[in-house]
């Protein structure tokens, strides 16, 4: 499946899997794209958002 920015449904659920961090799921995207039209395999996606979570902030 590829992903692009305009997925904008699968962006908002991928937000939810960077624990609403929009800007690593847009990094992720980026990252992750190989073709020159910006796409990106979902999989890849996914993969770099969890090994590039921030940790949360303390309270």
């Amino acid at each position: 499946m590829l992903v692009t920015m305009k997925s904008s449904e699968l962006f908002d659920q991928l937000v939810e899997i960077a624990n609403g961090d929009a800007r690593l799921v847009e990094e992720a995207i980026r990252a992750s794209a190989t073709a020159p039209e910006g796409e990106a395999d979902l999989k890849d996606v996914v993969q770099y958002i969890v090994s590039h979570q921030r940790e949360p902030l303390a309270a």
